[in-house]
């Protein structure tokens, strides 16, 4: 497994992907908590949460896609069960 730009377009490892899908999915739980909870200061929970919200949480779902595997050409069929995502080709 690589990380870089060129990664961009091979498919990304699932333990990778699941580890930045929980990872964002957090970050968007403790910013939703932190505007309720009382004992954090609007300040305090305005900044944080703008910031998990706005910059890690979409960047996680960037760098995610720039861990890559290298697919050995010439395969032309894949058991279903390791397909996870699939296009949908009109």
């Amino acid at each position: 497994m690589a990380f870089g730009i060129k990664q961009v377009n091979h498919p990304t490892p699932q333990r990778i992907a699941l580890l930045f899908d929980i990872l964002a999915s957090a970050c968007g739980i403790i910013s939703a908590w932190m505007a309720t909870a009382s004992f954090i200061s609007h300040t305090v929970s305005d900044a944080v949460g703008s910031a998990l919200s706005g910059l890690v949480i979409p960047l996680l779902l960037l760098f995610k896609r720039f861990y890559g595997v290298d697919i050995k050409a010439g395969i032309t069929e894949v058991p279903i069960e390791d397909v996870k995502v699939m296009i949908d080709k009109k």
